[in-house]
């Protein structure tokens, strides 16, 4: 019996030790994949949706999510991102902000 009190006693001081006693699980985040552009908008809502719930996952705030959107961008996506951040400053249209906008 002493033993078990022993082993209770070293069990709740690891606890205490571990944050607050709070799990240290973190689960693995996958990176959403990447859009090319494809005229699907199964594949475009599955992206953007990918990329919402990720953003929020890992907390990343409005004013980084832009950039970090365009990453994930590939071939004709990727081309009319280029091409409309040119226009954009040609016809002096505001920039795009926010993943609303983009979206």
């Amino acid at each position: 019996m002493e033993a078990a009190k022993e082993t209770i006693v070293i069990l709740k001081r690891e606890v205490r030790n571990t944050s607050g006693g709070a799990s240290t699980f973190k689960p693995k985040v996958l990176e959403p994949k990447s859009f090319n552009g494809e005229r699907n908008s199964k594949e475009l809502e599955n992206f953007l949706l990918d990329i919402k719930q990720y953003f929020s996952v890992i907390k990343i705030g409005v004013a980084e999510q832009v950039n970090l959107i365009v990453i994930y961008l590939m071939g004709d996506a990727k081309l009319w991102w280029r091409m409309r951040n040119k226009e954009d400053l040609s016809v002096r249209r505001p920039e795009i902000k926010t993943r609303d906008y983009l979206k």
